[in-house]
């Protein structure tokens, strides 16, 4: 239970920071540049002590941590998401960890429905468009403080294996992995 917990964690920030990645909403930040300074070399130093699997861990979770730290202060610039992700995912490979990552699908009739059922006669592009229009629906009705809509709104995509969370910027996005 513990390594699969472990393993939603990576997959977490990896999906977080593609999220960020495909948005311009977040600035770039020079302080996540010494993040992955810091996997980088702390990984390679692991590696060099005899393949140190537990130290090499341990520093990949310390830099998912400072990620979800500096995440719930601001969004993220594509560009500093992108660097993020990658530094993560070429650490991760070599532990044979997020090895061909393939980004989840969502089935756009799906969310075509629940686009119906919150009446947002709207033509999205393409389901995950459909996913922002339905967090922006959700946001309007938390600023009515309509809880039972944006509750139902949430609830209904995390029945779609879709995870949401409210940060100070607003609320963000990802298909919940299954281990």
């Amino acid at each position: 239970d513990n390594a699969r917990k472990s393993l939603e964690k990576i997959y977490r920030v990896y999906d977080l920071l593609r999220y960020y990645k495909k948005r311009n909403i977040g600035d770039e930040d020079e302080e996540v540049k010494e993040f992955i300074k810091d996997l980088e070399k702390g990984f390679e130093d692991a590696m060099d002590d005899d393949f140190n699997t537990p130290m090499a861990m341990k520093v990949i979770f310390e830099f998912i941590d400072k990620i979800n730290n500096k995440l719930k202060e601001k969004p993220l610039g594509p560009e500093t998401s992108r660097a993020a992700q990658e530094a993560l995912r070429k650490v991760c490979n070599v532990l044979t960890l997020l090895q061909d990552v393939k980004e989840p699908d969502i089935n756009p009739d799906e969310i075509k429905s629940l686009l119906e059922k919150y009446g947002l006669e709207v033509e999205a592009k393409s389901a995950e468009e459909g996913v922002d229009i339905l967090l922006k629906r959700r946001e309007d009705a938390r600023k009515e403080k309509d809880w039972g809509t944006a509750d139902s709104i949430r609830d209904d995509l995390k029945k779609l294996g879709i995870e949401v969370e409210d940060t100070k910027s607003g609320a963000v996005w990802y298909i919940k992995r299954r281990f």
